[in-house]
């Protein structure tokens, strides 16, 4: 029985949230092949989810500014944002989660703010 494309998603937020295995161009091309196959906006959303997923350093930081600034034009709807923001922390991270912990409650109130 073939998995269907949720659990596909599910696989391809793991492969990217490894370190080790994939190169990120490699999880690109593997996120590339899922979006061809019946194309559909839970694609692009799932899009979102994955690039949150990423465990490269720099791009979790720019993604950050992202989540930070408001109206920001990275993402494209409140549903983009909902479906990255879920998958932004690697918990098997602890650095990163320390890292990003801490700016979280430094960003908090110039989020609210706005």
């Amino acid at each position: 029985m073939p998995l269907n494309k949720a659990l596909r998603y599910q696989i391809l937020k793991v492969m990217y949230r490894d370190t080790k295995i994939l190169s990120l161009e490699e999880k690109e091309r593997h996120l590339k092949l899922e979006m061809a196959e019946d194309f559909s906006d839970y694609d692009v959303t799932m899009k979102y989810a994955c690039e949150a997923a990423n465990s490269d350093r720099k791009a979790k930081e720019e993604l950050w500014k992202a989540y930070v600034t408001p109206n920001s034009p990275h993402f494209k709807s409140q549903q983009h944002f909902k479906a990255s923001a879920p998958n932004f922390y690697n918990f098997e991270d602890k650095v990163s989660c320390d890292h990003f912990g801490t700016l979280f409650f430094r960003d908090l109130e110039k989020v609210f703010a706005t």
